[in-house]
């Protein structure tokens, strides 16, 4: 991952992903064999980045399935290939844009289901890190193209509706990153250097769309307590 030309899918990107798969794996009282497979789960889902030097649109729909085949290809070159590295292999593949759902439906037993549900939360809830918030942003800087997509992407994952959290223990977390981007954001110099980028009226309804995320999320996570 310090080969990886993606400034959004680094080695701290993969770091905390990691972080948070082993909260919620704890959370959720997973055996101490099924957080290693999800660890090393973690480790390796976005490998498959390192293999451009580009930041490639098309690696949105291959980076789970190469990054799965460079697990296996790694662990029988170093006679690692155990079922514990197998199993986490199949977990990363059934992630998959797009192909994930035939995957899981030949490759993963139910009782599996748990650990790529875990991966995807976790996975997801590092789009609301601060750190990769910060440098999304600045991706827009130097493209026509980023700048719409990451707009695009604030739209999109700003609502409740489209948001999708398979546990309800990852909805705690998230509960928790967007109050911190919140007060990130509203950080006089940071929210003058969104104004400048994006204007005054975009900063201002994403603020707003933050604050009522974070009030439906308040919302839930009380009903289910």
């Amino acid at each position: 991952m310090c080969f990886s030309s993606d400034p959004v899918h680094d080695l701290s990107h993969v770091a905390r992903v990691v972080d948070i798969t082993q909260k919620l794996a704890s959370s959720l009282r997973l055996s101490p064999r099924d957080i290693e497979v999800l660890t090393l789960a973690a480790w390796w889902h976005d490998t498959g980045r390192t293999i451009t030097k580009k930041n490639r649109w098309a690696m949105i729909l291959l980076d789970d399935m190469i990054s799965s085949i460079m697990l296996i290809r790694h662990a029988l070159r170093h006679g690692l290939c155990t079922r514990i590295s197998l199993e986490a292999a199949h977990i990363i593949l059934c992630k998959n844009i797009g192909t994930g759902a035939l995957f899981t439906k030949l490759f993963l037993r139910k009782p599996k289901h748990i650990l790529l549900n875990i991966l995807a939360d976790a996975d997801n809830l590092d789009m609301f890190h601060i750190t990769r918030f910060d440098a999304s942003s600045k991706l827009a800087i130097h493209s026509f193209f980023y700048k719409k997509a990451f707009q695009f992407w604030i739209w999109y994952n700003l609502n409740t509706e489209r948001l999708i959290l398979k546990t309800a223990a990852a909805r705690t977390f998230l509960q928790q990153k967007i109050k911190e981007l919140i007060i990130w954001l509203s950080q006089k110099y940071i929210n003058e250097q969104f104004i400048i980028q994006f204007g005054k009226q975009w900063v201002k309804k994403t603020t707003r769309q933050l604050h009522n995320l974070h009030a439906k999320i308040l919302l839930m996570n009380t009903s289910t307590t």
